[in-house]
């Protein structure tokens, strides 16, 4: 039987920010385990041996990774690992995890504008930059052409001036 097992489970990160994760675990029970698991823990053994494992992972898991990371670079190796615990976990129920989805991550109102005013500064520096090296390259481009100019200017005589203004 193949399925998918959806929660949105708050956990704590390594800093200590709460961060809201929201996952999706596909999943199928052995066809040889079935009839073991429904006689142990019965028709809720989603809710009961599932949900309760895919809590108490994210938890454990969450703690080695700082809110950001988790909300942006390590997103996927945080998934990852919630993979291979829930894999090995979950086989000892007669569970096959085929994969794990981590679908958003909802951080704190207030780290999200601290973030986004920190992108936005980087992107502000990168643009002066930027304008910085187009103004410089503007500026080797001009003293190029006044040196060329110098040099036009100190090969004119005055015949050959002359003979230009009367041609």
């Amino acid at each position: 039987m193949d399925a998918t097992n959806h929660n949105q489970v708050s956990v704590r990160s390594q800093d200590g920010v709460t961060v809201d994760v929201d996952v999706a675990v596909q999943f199928n029970v052995n066809k040889s385990d079935a009839n073991t698991l429904y006689r142990t823990v019965g028709v809720n053994y989603e809710a009961l041996v599932i949900e309760a494992r895919v809590r108490s992972v994210l938890q454990d898991l969450s703690v080695n990774y700082d809110a950001v990371s988790l909300y942006s670079t390590d997103r996927a190796t945080y998934a990852n690992a919630v993979q291979g615990q829930l894999q090995t976990a979950l086989a000892r129920a007669g569970v096959s995890v085929q994969s794990v989805l981590i679908q958003q991550m909802g951080l704190p109102s207030t780290l999200l504008n601290a973030i986004n005013l920190k992108l936005a500064t980087q992107q502000a520096a990168q643009q002066q930059v930027y304008a910085q090296q187009v103004a410089q390259a503007a500026i080797k481009v001009a003293e190029a052409q006044a040196q060329a100019n110098q040099i036009l200017s100190a090969s004119l005589t005055p015949a050959i001036n002359c003979s230009t203004w009367i041609n």
